[in-house]
């Protein structure tokens, strides 16, 4: 008994692995299209690596912009300036803090998603000369006005009054914590803030790209033109954030392919042991009847075997369908005709670096959800492949042992999976993911379910042959 409650435990809760594994990855990728505006993932974002950013020269100009927005012929172009201490003081009301300060400026609305608790994103950020407004977070607006509904207050920046236009939420969800960390609390227009401080600088800006199916386009085409300016690709990071996407897309699918292909070798397997039993009683029979009789008789004995050959062969193929996808994968990891050996391992240790490194607080905010959800990505597939694959298959192995009615243990089975699916579906939910149910993934566990608890080498497909070699004939 105890052995059954164990089996049935390591089975939910790799289920339940599998299932996270392949609808909380999408999730988390379409919660980074909903955060990061308009644009969503078609985008080129181009940094000042942090240890460029100080001293006196400045690596990007407001003309360095303008002549991008020019040269590219988009005027979909957004940009940041850090000022030259990270937290600024604020006046209002008499008193004075210190908070995380940021300018915004150029379309910055189309790349960030905001969601206002009163007031708006003016247009007048995106124009020169802009008025002196800002926008601020409900936490600040409570802690300064105690009040939510700030908009028309009066703040001190940099001795200037701001006129608050806005106040905004930051969002709650799974990526949005793991960024929260030193987010700016003030946001004022940019070209402002380089007037009114010397030391500011522009850190990064952000440009809608075109989709195309060229691998890192919009990138090369930020590259070329950067360079045309003057400017040294090394001390920036550029990142061609369609390229992440599909990278991070491809995870749950590369989680319902190894399930499938588990499962066409286990079918695979079946289907060869019933097809060669088939044919020995088949040569059994035609030892001692005549070609009519041995056809009969065949069919009489092994019809139900050869029938569910063809079951095999069919679920073989529907699984193939449902599990195959477009594998997309980085050139630089492509090998050439003489492979280096030490470019891979530097790309794996770069590319295990990068997955448990974290947010960087030193990042842009949409660079910061990238990371967020690569990290968050990298995680669920490591716990899907490595947990879910191992704890069902240990799972239906200790439940075939215990010799239960494999029918019975298959809808039970199919219950705990409804269960496991709901479960994903309310942490969507709690973690404020998009919901969406793939189900030709879903269909693919249930299969590698279903046939890892009927079939196994303790319960393999027999055939009545006697001692002699012949085959009883009903």
């Amino acid at each position: 008994m105890k052995i059954h409650k164990t089996g049935w435990n390591m089975l939910l809760f790799g289920m339940l692995l599998l299932v996270s594994g392949i609808i909380l990855g999408s999730a988390a990728v379409e919660g980074l299209k909903d955060a990061t505006g308009a644009i969503s993932t078609e985008k080129v974002v181009v940094e000042v690596k942090p240890e460029w950013k100080g001293g006196d020269r400045k690596i990007l100009t407001m003309e360095i912009l303008k002549k991008l927005e020019k040269k590219l012929q988009n005027n979909l172009i957004a940009y940041t300036v850090e000022p030259k201490t990270s937290k600024q003081t604020i006046e209002s009301n008499g008193s004075r803090t210190q908070v995380i300060l940021a300018g915004i400026g150029g379309r910055y609305n189309m790349f960030r998603r905001f969601e206002f608790v009163y007031g708006g994103f003016s247009p007048a950020f995106s124009k020169s000369g802009a008025p002196k407004i800002a926008l601020v977070s409900e936490d600040f607006a409570w802690e300064r006005f105690k009040t939510h509904n700030a908009i028309g207050q009066t703040i001190q920046v940099y001795g200037e009054s701001f006129v608050i236009a806005g106040v905004f939420r930051n969002g709650r969800g799974v990526l949005h914590l793991l960024t929260k960390e030193e987010l700016p609390e003030v946001l004022i227009p940019a070209g402002t803030m380089l007037e009114l401080d010397s030391g500011a600088i522009i850190a990064s800006f952000e440009t809608a790209a075109d989709k195309s199916e060229i691998y890192n386009s919009g990138r090369n085409l930020i590259l070329t033109a950067l360079r045309q300016e003057g400017l040294d690709e090394s001390r920036l990071d550029v990142s061609d954030f369609s390229v992440h996407q599909k990278l991070m897309l491809q995870k749950p699918m590369i989680i319902v392919f190894l399930t499938g292909f588990i499962t066409i070798i286990f079918l695979g397997l079946q289907a060869f042991i019933g097809f060669k039993e088939i044919i020995r009683g088949i040569r059994s029979i035609y030892a001692d009847y005549d070609l009519s009789n041995t056809l009969r008789a065949g069919i009489r004995t092994y019809g139900g075997e050869m029938i569910k050959t063809s079951v095999f062969l069919a679920f073989i193929f529907v699984v193939w369908r449902f599990s195959a996808f477009d594998f997309f994968i980085l050139p630089e990891y492509v090998p050439g005709e003489t492979p280096d050996m030490q470019k891979y391992a530097d790309l794996l240790r770069e590319s295990i670096r990068n997955t448990f490194s974290g947010v960087s607080d030193k990042a842009s905010f949409s660079i910061r959800l990238l990371q967020a959800t690569r990290m968050l990505t990298d995680m669920i597939l490591c716990l899907s492949v490595f947990g879910g694959l191992i704890f069902t298959r240990i799972g239906t192995k200790l439940l075939r042992n215990q010799f239960i009615n494999a029918g019975v243990s298959i809808w039970k089975a199919g219950g705990g999976l409804f269960l496991c699916l709901a479960v994903v579906l309310g942490l969507c939910y709690v973690s404020e993911l998009p919901m969406s149910i793939y189900t030709k993934g879903i269909l693919i566990v249930w299969i590698y379910i279903a046939s890892g608890l009927q079939f196994g080498t303790d319960n393999l497909p027999s055939c009545p042959i006697n001692e002699k070699g012949s085959v009883y004939i009903a």
